[in-house]
């Protein structure tokens, strides 16, 4: 191209410019409500920028010990104009990238924590994203260490316990974080999965096993798996040895074992009231008010 025909289109630019703030100025023809795009020149009400506006904010995380990815990420992402500016406070201290290069590393507004230690990195995170126009603050976020410890080797002592009489197994699950586990228990051999019913219950508070009425079909090896949810790992417990013994009694009154705790839910959220009780023919009520329901 000649130079007069640059200075030509050049000038020709600028008149367009200078036309569309006009009008963008005095609210012409709703002008303010449109984005346009003149030759790779944007104009909109965002003219003269504005501040950073979250799209994305970190969340809780937990990371699991024996996670092998040996990587974490707090994510953090704004809009803004001009482009926000990110950094990060862990504990209320300031995240310094700089001198922790091998350990922090930035990936847009996110941070990628390299090998993380438990010591060094949990904490309460929180992402600051600015510009000439502001400065924003996300949520707390906090990064936890995800551990579910195996159980102990030692083996299990043996329950004896009269056929038509309630037997409890216990769980005992071992050191975990957080508290989100789910039981199961298997019979004899894996993956056996006990079938719950009426006579038998696993509870999700403590992980126990109870039956209420010993059949002499119970004798046999029982294990407890625990699995953490969060972290996605299960473990086993020792066997455990259940053996009936033959009684011709008729049966005892009814021991309740499981019992539900003060409980508190959102209006409408769903809720599970654990209740479960030793013992031959056993009838079980629940009562809300005057609301009297069998079960």
């Amino acid at each position: 191209m000649t130079s007069s025909f640059i200075e030509t289109m050049e000038d020709h630019m600028k008149l367009v410019r200078e036309v569309l703030r006009k009008l963008l100025k005095f609210n012409k023809c709703n002008f303010h409500k449109t984005s346009w795009d003149y030759f790779g020149y944007h104009m909109s009400n965002e003219l003269k920028g504005y501040g950073p506006i979250f799209e994305e904010q970190p969340i809780d995380t937990v990371y699991p010990e024996e996670s092998p990815d040996a990587k974490v990420s707090m994510n953090c992402r704004a809009r803004g104009i001009p482009t926000p500016t990110y950094k990060w406070q862990r504990n209320n201290w300031d995240v310094d990238i700089k001198l922790t290069k091998e350990h922090y590393s930035m990936v847009g507004g996110n941070l990628e924590i390299n090998n993380p230690e438990k010591s060094r990195d949990e904490g309460t995170y929180v992402c600051i994203a600015y510009n000439i126009h502001g400065t924003i603050r996300s949520r707390e976020a906090t990064l936890n260490f995800g551990y579910l410890y195996p159980f102990p080797p030692e083996e299990r002592h043996a329950v004896k316990v009269r056929e038509g009489v309630g037997a409890v197994l216990l769980c005992d699950p071992p050191p975990h974080y957080p508290d989100d586990l789910s039981y199961r228990w298997f019979l004899n051999d894996f993956p056996e999965f006990i079938t719950l019913d009426k006579r038998r219950y696993v509870s999700q508070t403590n992980g126990n096993l109870y039956i209420a009425k010993v059949e002499p079909t119970d004798k046999g090896n029982y294990s407890c798996c625990v699995t953490s949810n969060s972290i996605t790992k299960s473990v086993f417990s020792s066997f455990i040895s259940l053996i009936p013994q033959a009684d011709r009694s008729k049966g005892y009154v009814p021991d309740i074992r499981v019992k539900f705790k003060d409980t508190f839910a959102l209006l409408g959220q769903n809720m599970t009231l654990e209740c479960f009780a030793l013992g031959k023919e056993r009838k079980m009520t629940t009562k809300k008010s005057n609301l009297l329901t069998s079960m």
